[in-house]
């Protein structure tokens, strides 16, 4: 089967269980709908408030029981009166969750796309062992896949003194078992059937099997086609930044020029960087620019903001957007956050498909948040 032949066939099966999936109505998901799906805050105070035995569930400790018994296994770790605590201010740094009972304490660094901060994990350990160090101390990593920390994260810390948990295993074990315990409660029993369904998509388990089965049958059924898929995932990064730069860059630039904006875009002759992007700015602008960019590697994290340029000081901007507390501050980045929809922040199928069409629902996208950022300019000296 020749390559364009074996697509067609690919995109002819995935479009039959497109349909399927909405006439179902399994595509509404109201995780998603409030834009939560890829937010490690938002997970992280879900699962806090189900593992807090005073949790609003009402199922008191059997959820941190049955969360205890999957990741420490014949360990007697006392569940009862445990403290859950999330997004946890201490000294060096904000602990996702933290579990502190009787006779232990664990902290979870939840992470679901973003970077691991410069020696985090050590911190945290080192957090333990102070603050805790007559109880048994436990550190926890939590991925979507249970990939080791980096280098960066762990500093001096050994693999052993860490445990490595997943969406994709330990969570999504934990969530089945949870399942079990509400049937008699059905609103808490449908929302955690939609978690289920959002962290069997993010971890690439989505109730479609049947469709990845068809895949793998066309895929399987001859060496041309097998060839052919190699060759598919060979070019496919390539793809992706020859749609950025053929399709999305001109249709950004037709914007800029139209809006009386300057801009300026980074070369995307790989996806495998960080930190590329689009810059827009006013040449009245003295100081300021606007930025969209990657935090992450392979179209991940898309953040937009304004940036710093050479010739201020940072307590200048700081001052200048002083109160503007829905936004993030960084060395560089006098005000940013992430795209608030997860199709825009974490660029996917959907997303290069856009693009291939002529990108107008980004640039839009981007447009509105060029236009907030605008609006915080008013009434400023530039």
């Amino acid at each position: 089967m020749n390559l364009e032949l074996l697509l067609n066939n690919i995109y002819a099966i995935n479009k039959r269980f497109e349909e399927l999936t909405f006439q179902s109505g399994a595509n509404f998901n109201i995780f998603n709908i409030l834009d939560v799906s890829v937010c490690e805050l938002s997970h992280s105070a879900f699962l806090s408030e189900l593992l807090s035995p005073n949790g609003s569930h009402g199922k008191g400790s059997i959820f941190l029981k049955k969360f205890l018994n999957i990741i420490c296994p014949g360990m007697d770790l006392e569940a009862e009166g445990a403290k859950v605590s999330c997004e946890k201010s201490v000294e060096n740094g904000r602990i996702d969750i933290l579990i502190e009972a009787k006779n232990f304490a664990l902290v979870i660094e939840n992470k679901i796309y973003a970077n691991d901060q410069d020696k985090q994990l050590k911190r945290y350990y080192d957090y333990l062992n102070k603050e805790f160090s007559k109880k048994l101390r436990k550190l926890a990593y939590l991925t979507l896949d249970g990939r080791n920390a980096s280098k960066e994260s762990l500093d001096s810390l050994e693999e052993d003194e860490y445990i490595r948990l997943s969406y994709r295993g330990d969570i999504l074990e934990w969530l089945n078992e949870c399942y079990k315990e509400t049937a008699d409660m059905p609103f808490l029993r449908e929302t955690l059937a939609q978690y289920i369904v959002l962290i069997k998509n993010l971890t690439g388990q989505s109730e479609r099997n049947k469709m990845s089965d068809e895949i793998l049958k066309v895929l399987t059924k001859s060496k041309e086609n097998i060839a052919a898929a190699f060759d598919v995932e060979k070019y496919l990064a390539r793809a992706k930044t020859c749609l950025v730069r053929e399709r999305l860059i001109p249709a950004l630039k037709h914007f800029a020029n139209k809006e009386g904006f300057e801009f300026f875009s980074d070369s995307f002759d790989t996806p495998f960087k960080k930190y590329l992007g689009f810059t827009f700015y006013n040449k009245s602008w003295n100081f300021l620019k606007i930025r969209f960019e990657f935090q992450g590697e392979n179209f991940k994290e898309f953040i937009y903001g304004f940036l710093f340029t050479n010739n201020t000081s940072p307590e200048t901007l700081k001052a200048f957007f002083s109160g503007q507390n829905s936004y993030k501050h960084s060395t560089f980045w006098p005000l940013y956050r992430p795209m608030d929809l997860p199709k825009y922040r974490i660029w996917d199928k959907d997303t290069f498909v856009s693009i291939a069409e002529g990108g107008a629902n980004i640039v839009n996208a981007m447009q509105e948040k060029i236009n907030e950022l605008v609006k915080l300019l008013d009434g400023k000296e530039m």
